[in-house]
């Protein structure tokens, strides 16, 4: 990703994200909407079992971005340049960003296929959970554990890189 500033670089980054989140909720509303209240003709049982994988998939999706994005986090701490390590930062944090998307697009296929309206919750705790790890200036000083005059220019969107 290139970028002349701070500025830009936080711009251009939550674009990014904000499409990500904004295409399971969208496919969701479109299809609550559109959708006919009768799933495609699945039996109770088959609804219960793919109820339960989903749920299952969407939990460790969860733990994957979570854990991937961590693991990931611990090496770009160590380069040398800041501008470095923010453009790395940038590229996993779409990686996390891009898995917690597919669980939210799991969850659509479910209502798809089963008409559960219950598959909202968990794609409602994904866009809560969007909040607590959205990368506000604060936020990534803090997972890039900045010091200095490295904190204080990202956390205040200072000069060109």
């Amino acid at each position: 990703m290139k970028y002349s500033s701070l500025q830009e670089y936080f711009y251009k980054f939550q674009n990014v994200l904000y499409l990500l989140i904004l295409l399971p909720l969208v496919a969701f509303t479109f299809l609550f909407i559109s959708k006919p209240q009768q799933p495609l003709g699945i039996e109770e049982l088959q609804t219960n079992l793919i109820n339960n994988i989903l749920m299952i998939a969407v939990v460790v999706d969860w733990l994957l971005a979570i854990g991937l994005f961590n693991s990931m986090l611990r090496s770009v701490r160590k380069l040398a340049s800041l501008g470095l390590r923010l453009e790395r930062y940038y590229i996993i944090t779409v990686i996390r960003f891009s898995i917690l998307s597919v669980s939210g697009l799991m969850m659509v296929t479910g209502f798809f296929f089963t008409g559960n309206i219950l598959f909202s919750v968990p794609l409602g705790l994904s866009m809560i959970l969007y909040f607590f790890l959205w990368p506000r200036s604060a936020k990534v000083c803090s997972d890039l554990k900045l010091k200095g005059d490295e904190r204080e220019m990202v956390y205040y969107k200072k000069m060109k890189l």
